[in-house]
Parts: C-alpha cells; sequence; structure tokens
C-alpha cells in the first residue's frame, strides 16, 4: 500500500495486470510530456505539468484517487513531493521482488554451475 496525503492506495507491482497498467500510465506520460510547447508563461508550463501527474496518477488509480491525491490543486511542489514519494515506493517494491525472486533463482544457478563443473570434471 502506498500512503500519501491520507490516502491508502494498492498498488501491486508482482500482478501482471496492475504492472501492465503502470507501464502503460508511464508510457502515456512519457508521450505527453514530449508533446509540451517549451515556451509560454511559467504559469501555463506549471498548470501544463500539474495535469501531467495528475494524469498518470489517474491512470493508476482512477479518477476518485487522483482527485484526493492534492484535491486537484496546481501547486507544483505538491505534485512533485507526490511523484518522488510514489517513483520511492514503486521503487522499494520493485527491489524486494527482484530480491526475492533472486533468493529463488540464484540456488538454482548455483546448482545448475556445480553439476556442469562436475561433468567437465569426468
Amino acid at each position: 500500500m502506498w500512503s500519501i496525503n491520507g490516502l491508502e492506495l494498492e498498488m501491486d507491482l508482482d500482478d501482471a495486470e496492475t504492472l501492465e497498467k503502470y507501464e502503460k500510465a508511464f508510457t502515456e506520460m512519457d508521450i505527453q510530456e514530449k508533446e509540451f510547447p517549451k515556451d509560454g508563461k511559467t504559469s501555463e508550463i506549471v498548470r501544463r505539468y500539474c495535469d501531467l501527474y495528475y494524469r498518470l496518477f489517474e491512470n493508476l488509480f482512477g479518477k476518485d484517487d487522483a482527485d484526493k491525491i492534492v484535491q486537484k490543486k496546481y501547486h507544483m511542489g505538491q505534485w512533485e513531493e507526490v511523484y518522488a514519494s510514489f517513483l520511492k515506493f514503486a521503487s522499494l517494491q520493485m527491489n524486494a521482488i527482484n530480491a526475492r525472486r533472486n533468493a529463488i533463482i540464484q540456488p538454482t544457478k548455483n546448482r545448475a554451475a556445480r553439476r556442469s563443473k562436475q561433468k567437465a570434471m569426468k
């Protein structure tokens, strides 16, 4: 569970459907960011980035939860804190998943290497 601004939001990156949603949301975010005009008023740029973050969380958690994250405010600092918090949460979860997977795979690799070495010595 990811906790942010009093909300508890579920994001299980071990689940294939959730992971697909996560990948799609970030791909869409990359595309939208590349389409941003590079000039204009600073206030317009801030508003675009806030919308970009909002759409990311809407794609990940749905409109209702995205609305609750920072009450649809156009405050860049708040959105950046939310985004950084989410990236940290996702990174910790992926590190735990990879550690668990490596703990399962590594003994199998070591066993196969020992068998191969024993066969070569015969």
